[in-house]
C-alpha cells in the first residue's frame, strides 16, 4: 500500500512542482478526463475520484508512472485489463503533455526538504534495466570492421 500523505506534505510538495504540473493537477479540464477515461472503460464514476487521487500521486511525485496501472489494481480494485488501458489513456492524455517535467521531478530529489517531505526517486522495472543491459551488450557484441584491404574481397574489374 502507498504511503499516505498528509494535507501538509501534499501542500509542502506543491510549493516544490513546476508551473506546468501544478497547473494540471488542478486542471477541470483534466478531471473531466479522467471522467471520461474511467466511464469510457465501463467503471463507476466513483473510482474517478480515487483514480484521480492516483493520478495527483504521479503528479506530486510521490507515485512513479510506471507504478500508476499496477496501483490501480491494488488499491482501486480494477482488473488488470481495464486497469492497464485506463493508466494508457491518462498517460497519453494527461502525463504526455508535461512529460519533461515529470521526467525532471524524476530524475532529481527536490533540493531543501526536509526529513519529514517525501522526495521521488526513479524507481526502474526489472524489465527496463534488462532492457538496457541487453541493448549494451548488444552494442559490444557487434564486430568492428576490419580496417585495410580484405584479401578475401575479389576485386572488380571495369569492362
Amino acid at each position: 500500500m502507498p504511503k499516505q500523505y498528509t494535507r501538509e506534505e501534499y501542500q509542502k510538495l506543491y510549493k516544490t512542482l513546476p508551473d506546468e504540473i501544478k497547473e494540471a493537477a488542478f486542471s477541470p479540464e483534466v478531471s473531466d478526463q479522467i471522467d471520461q477515461i474511467v466511464e469510457r472503460n465501463g467503471l463507476d464514476l466513483l473510482v474517478a475520484g480515487k483514480v484521480s487521487h492516483y493520478v495527483g500521486d504521479v503528479l506530486f511525485g510521490v507515485l512513479p508512472p510506471a507504478e500508476f496501472a499496477q496501483t490501480l489494481q491494488k488499491e482501486v480494485g480494477i482488473q488488470k485489463a481495464p486497469a492497464e488501458k485506463i493508466a494508457q489513456e491518462i498517460n497519453q492524455f494527461i502525463f504526455r503533455p508535461i512529460r519533461p517535467h515529470l521526467e525532471r521531478l524524476y530524475q532529481h530529489e527536490k533540493p531543501a526538504q526536509s526529513e519529514e517531505t517525501p522526495t521521488a526517486k526513479v524507481k526502474v522495472s526489472p524489465a527496463r534495466k534488462q532492457e538496457a543491459q541487453d541493448a549494451t551488450e548488444q552494442k559490444s557484441k557487434q564486430p568492428t570492421p576490419p580496417s585495410g584491404n580484405d584479401p578475401y574481397r575479389e576485386q572488380v574489374e571495369n569492362e
